[in-house]
């Protein structure tokens, strides 16, 4: 009998280890991609692409969704200290915003934290279950909310998305990850 409590005790301490990485981070979400085509396909119609220009970083990001997409550069942790930008088609209007991530599990735009939203829509569609936003931002950062993008380093990048007909910038993501990619 006294065998038998060990061995649930283990079981238990076993459990509660597992569910604690994964709480942590410590899941399958996190990813090392390198590519010398400056464009990452993270599933069949999720992508990301990039071109640094002379003083802009252009970014093309498309999803499996009718709602919003996101992206996301350096958090300090989870999705503190991030820059996102997150986007959505409704209709014929685009709407995209530059936020900060202000807590593990939080964000809010720029400008509500007294900084300024530094992204430029250049295009935005949603066609056939798939949203796709083109959009440029400084490389040099405009205000304390944004990055400094600096070609040739590491990023560390959160990519999510919300359920189709999220049209919001608050819809929980239907699926997230996170990738550590050199911006060539």
């Amino acid at each position: 009998m006294i065998q038998f409590k060990h061995s649930s005790i283990f079981i238990v301490m076993l459990l509660i280890f597992t569910i604690s990485i994964g709480f942590a981070g410590g899941s399958k979400e996190d990813t090392v991609v390198t590519s010398n085509t400056n464009s990452v396909l993270v599933e069949d119609s999720w992508e990301f692409s990039w071109q640094f220009t002379d003083d802009e970083i252009v970014f093309s990001l498309s999803a499996p969704t009718t709602g919003w997409v996101g992206i996301g550069f350096n958090p300090s942790r989870m999705m503190q200290g991030a820059n996102y930008i997150l986007a959505y088609v409704d209709g014929d209007d685009v709407y995209i915003r530059d936020d900060y991530g202000t807590g593990p599990t939080s964000h809010a735009s720029d400008e509500s934290l007294g900084g300024s939203n530094d992204v430029r829509l250049i295009e935005a569609s949603e066609l056939n279950g798939i949203t796709q936003v083109i959009f440029a931002l400084p490389i040099t950062a405009s205000d304390e909310f944004d990055n400094n993008f600096i070609q040739g380093e590491t990023f560390k990048i959160l990519l999510a998305y919300g359920s189709s007909g999220a049209d919001n910038f608050t819809g929980m993501h239907r699926s997230r990850k996170s990738l550590d990619v050199v911006l060539d």
